[in-house]
């Protein structure tokens, strides 16, 4: 239960939660964006993105797999817009926390492409 919010407060986002795709506008078919939020494009890489790793957690590709990675962004827009509004993105430590990630992600991505470009053969690895 959240006890940090009013209990109306925590009410409105859950029903924005709720709500969430009727706020949402599809993209224009040539528009690189899954959908439109409050005038804010969500880019169709970052749904390839959040696809990927539901299909690497298992779950199969499908349109209503697809239907709630769209949504999900959505939702995530929303609310990122609300913190945005309250100033969260200003905070001191609210932006260590994304340079974090961020590092971590470059991290992540650098290791995987080493690991592509350099594989090991099995002779390599049984000399180790």
């Amino acid at each position: 239960m959240i006890r940090s919010l009013p209990r109306l407060t925590a009410l409105l986002v859950a029903g924005l939660l709720i709500n969430a795709p009727l706020f949402a506008q599809e993209a224009k078919s040539g528009a690189k964006a899954v959908a439109t939020v409050n005038g804010v494009a969500i880019p169709k890489n970052r749904a390839d993105a959040l696809l990927g790793e539901q299909l690497a957690q298992g779950a199969p590709d499908s349109p209503e797999m697809r239907t709630m990675v769209r949504e999900e962004l959505v939702r995530r827009e929303i609310l990122t817009q609300e913190s945005k509004k309250k100033g969260f993105d200003k905070k001191p430590e609210v932006i260590g926390q994304i340079e974090l990630a961020r590092q971590a992600l470059l991290i992540r991505a650098y290791l995987q492409d080493y690991v592509k470009s350099h594989p090991v053969s099995d002779d390599m690895a049984k000399k180790e």
